[in-house]
């Protein structure tokens, strides 16, 4: 596995890159404070504009690890952050991660997060040298199950109640892929 650290991405219509500490506004207006943008995960929206500064500012902190890798999305057209992805729980000597992403709901249905989650997970496989990428999603979240497939990611399996959120359990369901599929 190699060990890059999160580098500059581009697609036809997205930049991928490094958080800087001016993006938290942005980050935080268009997909952090939104309950829509929340629903799926396990913690509440963002209320706090300074609060979420702080957590961005530890992300930008952990770019010295060459085994974080945390983008932005871009859009080159507009040049507004608009989304977020990662690869994270990266195990090295199973050579595999897992990947999560949000994105500012303007921007939901026009293949956006599937065309940047194909730019990462070409990254993970050509570049880093992974084995196997792993998502899990919360059971109900079709949209995100579609991004999954139309990277090529197969259901892999499903973990009864894995999350909790406003005291009601959710299952996780689970998709993976390997550089050889």
């Amino acid at each position: 596995m190699n060990h890059l650290g999160t580098v500059w991405l581009e697609t036809e219509r997205l930049i991928l890159r490094r958080i800087n500490e001016n993006d938290y506004m942005d980050m935080f207006y268009n997909w952090a404070s939104r309950e829509e943008c929340n629903e799926f995960l396990p913690w509440p929206p963002a209320t706090d504009s300074e609060a979420y500064k702080t957590r961005v500012l530890v992300w930008i902190e952990n770019y010295e690890n060459p085994l974080y890798f945390q983008w932005v999305i871009e859009s080159k057209a507009t040049r507004e952050v608009i989304g977020i992805i990662n690869l994270h729980n990266v195990d090295e000597a199973c050579q595999s991660a897992e990947t999560s992403y949000i994105l500012s709901p303007g921007y939901w249905g026009n293949g956006i997060m599937t065309e940047a989650l194909k730019c990462v997970l070409e990254f993970a496989f050509e570049d880093l040298k992974l084995n196997h990428v792993q998502a899990d999603v919360f059971d109900g979240n079709t949209a995100s199950e579609k991004v999954l497939k139309k990277c090529g990611m197969q259901l892999e399996g499903i973990e009864k109640e894995k999350y909790c959120k406003d005291g009601k359990y959710f299952d996780s369901v689970q998709y993976g892929i390997g550089c050889s599929t």
